[in-house]
């Protein structure tokens, strides 16, 4: 609603000074195309911060996960990745932001990424069908590397199946 004001005001304001007397008209053309220049990046400025960035290495990666993947896999990632995970894959993940009012499935992701010691991370992994994780920069920048889900990456069960420069994907093999 607020965004619709001013428009408003400011399509009011180029108005005018579109209609107003100038002495020099080269002035009035230089003075419109300057304002309608700082619009024009000004909106790219804001589209560059609204869209999610997303870096070639990762496309390469998701590209080969929905090749190589099981149709049938379950991908876990932070939530912020779920729905790009699920649109460039073409798999289920285990949560996304859309699901953030899901409490049982936001126990759940907490549990897995803060969990501590296997015998906390396994059952939950096994519970929500969990066969892939997808660790790209965000990830790694959100755990620390001497506890939690990046030091029990290390254990047996789990399996590094791709890397690309910074992003891995990690396949959990359930007991059995």
């Amino acid at each position: 609603p607020l965004t619709i004001v001013c428009v408003f005001f400011a399509t009011a304001g180029l108005l005018h000074i579109a209609q107003w007397r100038w002495q020099f008209t080269s002035l009035k053309k230089f003075t419109i195309l300057l304002l309608l220049l700082g619009m024009v990046f000004s909106s790219l400025s804001y589209l560059d911060r609204t869209m999610v960035p997303v870096e070639a290495d990762e496309i390469n990666v998701l590209k080969w996960m929905s090749r190589n993947l099981p149709d049938n896999s379950i991908i876990l990632s932070i939530p912020e990745n779920g729905q790009f995970i699920e649109y460039m894959t073409k798999k289920q993940v285990f949560f996304s932001l859309h699901e953030s009012r899901n409490e049982k499935k936001a126990t759940s992701a907490k549990i897995i990424f803060e969990a501590l010691y296997i015998d906390t991370l396994f059952p939950s992994l096994e519970e929500n069908n969990v066969s892939h994780i997808y660790i790209n920069r965000k990830v790694k920048n959100s755990l620390r590397d001497d506890q939690g889900l990046q030091f029990l990456l290390k254990n047996e069960r789990f399996k590094l199946v791709h890397s690309h420069e910074r992003v891995e994907v990690w396949e959990f093999s359930p007991k059995g």
